[in-house]
């Protein structure tokens, strides 16, 4: 804990003025400090003592058997020790103790290359984005220069969802979840990432269609007169999306919202199609936009890392989705 302010000095003075976690220590103590630690690891120089280089971390569980990490700022001074932040970045899970680390956001010209380079387990990939028009005329966030609506592929299958408002609740909805997914999510995770957050309002929902049942997580979004609804994270069964298709139209009514997005890798792609969504493709003529703090109405990659084979993953992992 007595490294709070040198870290949040280092942010502000070598990362960005006026970062949120440089600034704001509430939100940083909610987003990096776990009991009595905090989760960076730090590069001290013996002689000086000051910090040279830091690597955030944010666990997605705490059990040893599941303990993933994802990586948050990463950031070394210039002219100090070379390839300093590559020996943050191998030594980090095994000091912690993790079984996989991950990135969501990683620049893909700069962080990308390096890693696959110096990292012989690192891949990339790209997080596909879908999304779900509302039945309107006028749009003004996103930009749709060719309006359609989508129908779903199985308009039969139509899954109960219930509104969850305490973590309690949730338990029922994720003993199916399988514990070899990367990353996996704790209720601990769960709890704090959603129900405790001290800046975000997020929406926590149940699925069940016939025996099987997932969580899925939204997030309303608004810009001047105008609002979107954001899937930011789902948990559970994935054949359970395909039965959202009347609760996907109910959010878009009941909130006048333009419409629905959901940026995720790893996936069961069909069963998303199935539920009427249509996929944002790269150059595509359609603008889902995904920066809204400032506001850029332009379509956004976001790519993902790990020294995995393969993971699933959404928009809310690591610190994505979090006010700037």
């Amino acid at each position: 804990m007595a490294d709070v302010d040198g870290i949040m000095c280092f942010i502000d003075e070598y990362w960005k003025k006026g970062h949120i976690l440089g600034n704001n220590k509430e939100f940083f103590l909610y987003e990096h400090a776990d009991q009595d630690r905090i989760n960076f690891l730090l590069a001290i120089d013996r002689k000086s003592k000051e910090i040279e280089g830091i690597l955030g971390f944010l666990p997605a569980s705490h059990d040893a058997s599941t303990f993933d990490i994802w990586t948050g700022i990463w950031k070394v001074r210039d002219g100090v020790l070379p390839l300093l932040g590559m020996e943050l970045y191998k030594r980090l899970p095994q000091m912690v103790g993790a079984r996989t680390i991950l990135g969501v956001g990683d620049s893909q010209t700069t962080t990308g290359p390096l890693l696959r380079k110096l990292t012989k387990t690192f891949n990339t990939w790209r997080m596909r984005h879908f999304y779900y028009l509302a039945d309107r005329n006028d749009f003004f966030i996103a930009d749709v220069k060719d309006k359609y609506i989508q129908e779903p592929k199985y308009i039969s299958r139509v899954a109960k969802v219930k509104k969850i408002d305490d973590i309690s609740e949730t338990q029922e909805y994720v003993n199916f979840y399988d514990h070899g997914v990367v990353p996996y999510k704790d209720l601990s995770y769960i709890n704090h990432r959603y129900f405790k957050h001290p800046i975000y309002n997020y929406d926590v929902y149940g699925i069940q269609l016939d025996d099987s049942k997932a969580l899925i997580v939204i997030r309303k979004q608004e810009y001047e007169q105008r609002s979107v609804v954001r899937i930011v994270d789902y948990i559970g069964e994935q054949i359970c999306f395909s039965g959202i298709n009347s609760f996907i139209r109910e959010l878009l009514s009941e909130n006048d919202c333009e419409y629905v997005d959901f940026y995720t890798y790893g996936f069961q792609y069909e069963y998303i199609f199935e539920a009427g969504f249509t996929e944002r493709m790269e150059n595509d003529s359609i603008v889902i936009p995904d920066y809204f703090n400032p506001f850029e109405r332009r379509n956004v990659e976001i790519w993902v890392s790990g020294n995995v084979e393969t993971g699933l993953f959404t928009k809310a992992d690591g610190d994505q989705d979090r006010p700037n």
